[in-house]
Order: C-alpha cells, then structure tokens, then sequence
C-alpha cells in the first residue's frame, strides 16, 4: 500500500486495486497517531537520501551560495528525520543515469534531491520510476518533478511596492535572459505587471543572449536614466564593473538575494530555508511510497524576507531651484 520499489509494480497494482473495490480508506486518526509517535521518538538511523548534482566545467553548485545553502538546509533538516544524505554526480565519469540509479538502488537509497541545472530548460534521462525525488526551482524542464522554490514573483512585486513608497516613479528592470529564463520569467512577469497597473512604460533591458555585457548595460543605463532599477546580482556586478556607484548614480535593489548583511536592498530568499522544506516534502514522500514522475506536480514556495540596505534610500525632492535647472537642461540628479 505503500508503494515499496522492492514489490512488483503488478502485485501493488492489484492488490491496490482490490483494496479499492473493498472501499479501503487510510484512517486518519491512526495515521496522525503514527506521525506523532515518529515525532516522540528518538530519532534513529532511517536510511541514506542522494544529492544529484549536474557539475560541469564551467558550472558547479557548490560555488553559487543559494544552492550551497539549499544544500545545508536539506542536510540539517534530513538530519532531524533521522537520514543522511550523499552527494552523487550526474557527471561521474564513465557512469550513466542507468548505473547511477542501480548504485542508488543498491545502497536502498530511495529519495533524491535534484540539483539546480546549469542551464535552464534542462532535462534529465533518468529512471525516475524507483525513486522519489524533489527538485529547487525551475530549471529543469524534464521531467516535471515536485519543486522547493523562492518566491520570485512575489519578491519583484514587493521590491517595486517598495520603491514606490520611497518616492521612486521611473522604474527599470535589468536582468540578464539566462537569469531571468532560470527564474522561469517570474521576476520579469511581476516587473511587467507592476508597470500595466500602473499604466506606466516598462523601462527593460534587451533580453537577448549575449547582451548583458558592462558596456551595454552602462550605456543603457545613460540612456534610460531610471530613477531606481530591479536587477539580478549579476548586472550589479557588470555596473559596478562600468563604474556605478549605488545610489549615487541610481537607486537598485534585488529581489533575489542570497544573504542579508550586505549593503545591497532587496529580498533575500531564505535559500536555507528552501532546502529545509525540500527535506520534508521528501521524506514525506518516502513515507507515503510516492515514487516516480508526479501526474501533477507541485511547487512549494518559500517567502523571503526584506533587507533595508543602502542602495535604496528614500527620494527627496530636489530644491525648487534645482528642479527649473534640471527641467532647463533636462538633465536629472540620476543617470
């Protein structure tokens, strides 16, 4: 009734199947009696759960901080489950997705975390059918497994809310199309939102592959001259690399920010946070015999938490006399 691998797919479905012509229905009260005995109990050895990695030469999870940290939150939190977990990689040399899943399944590791893909839009050849499995995020493409996830959309649109408490009214988007596309677009769906709402222009960055360079991005900047900018770390980096000083020259803030202590605003993810909820939505899953491709799979966001920084003070007005020469010279205090 639970799905166990080590039982013939035919024997469960049968036996399921006449369970379900007898009318048989879990009782909840004993179910919520053996989760609060787990719960009591001293937590001993429940077994081994597998970190997939997909570590390429130029890509690899344990130097990009958000997923170190969904890494140490699922470990902390499968700990207090009473399970370890163990970094397998996809990119072992000379073992196929069908070998690595036999030495899974040999060492009675049945769940796995996946994670985050190098590029998005990734898929995965990988039998799937033995194991139970949860993903972060939205790069991978194939197979739609269960997913852990920061809540991107809901960060742009507080970011924005934000700026315009603080007296902000041309306000751009800048972001690179490989971040926005591993965000599966939902910082730009907000942005974009925001602005029809409002009924205010988008003020964007060209989304195309190979733009986002500092050389573009500064002269873009010029250009637009916004008076605060959404962005993705990564255009931080290519501005300051321009010579931008924040806010001297523009207000910014992140809506997808991995710690809180720096200067920049913005939203940090609570990355550890992810993971930890990925432990349990996995070991749930373990203990429910839910293995293989979902019919239809879930997202489970995570809210995260605003920091004040320094790169988004409040807009003052400019003195009156500063305001005629500006509108004279139409020149602005901004880019």
């Amino acid at each position: 009734m639970q799905n166990h691998p080590n039982i013939p797919v035919a024997t469960r479905e049968r036996i399921q199947e006449i369970a379900r012509k007898l009318g048989y229905q879990p009782d909840p009260m004993l179910s919520a009696l053996a989760v609060y005995r787990r719960q009591q109990s001293p937590r001993v050895f429940q077994g081994t759960l597998a970190w997939l990695g997909n570590t390429l030469p130029h890509y690899d999870w344990r130097k990009i901080p958000i997923f170190q940290q969904n890494y140490e939150g699922a470990v902390a939190c499968a700990q207090s489950h009473g399970y370890t977990v163990e970094v397998f990689d996809l990119q072992t040399p000379d073992i196929s997705p069908q070998r690595m899943a036999g030495i899974l399944r040999s060492r009675n590791i049945t769940g796995i975390f996946v994670a985050p893909q190098p590029k998005p839009y990734a898929t995965l050849d990988f039998p799937w059918e033995h194991f139970s499995a949860v993903t972060f995020g939205f790069t991978l493409l194939q197979p739609l497994l269960h997913c852990v996830a920061a809540t991107q959309y809901r960060a742009t649109l507080q970011t924005m809310q934000r700026m315009r408490g603080l007296g902000y009214k041309r306000i751009a988007f800048a972001s690179s199309l490989l971040q926005d596309e591993r965000v599966d677009h939902n910082c730009l769906a907000a942005y974009l939102a925001e602005m029809a709402i409002h009924g205010e222009k988008p003020l964007l960055t060209p989304l195309k592959p190979g733009w986002t360079t500092p050389e573009n991005l500064s002269a873009w900047m010029r250009e637009v001259r916004p008076e605060a900018a959404v962005i993705s770390l990564d255009v931080r980096d290519m501005l300051i690399e321009a010579g931008f000083r924040f806010p001297r020259d523009v207000a910014i803030a992140c809506p997808m920010m991995f710690e809180p202590n720096g200067p920049l605003a913005g939203v940090c993810e609570n990355s550890r946070l992810v993971g930890e909820a990925s432990a349990d939505f996995l070991v749930a899953m373990i203990q429910r015999g839910e293995r293989g491709v979902p019919p239809v799979p879930q997202r489970l966001l995570i809210e995260g938490t605003w920091v004040e920084g320094t790169t988004l003070p409040p807009l003052r007005p400019a003195p009156a006399a500063k305001r005629k020469t500006a509108a004279r010279t139409g020149k602005s205090r901004r880019v």
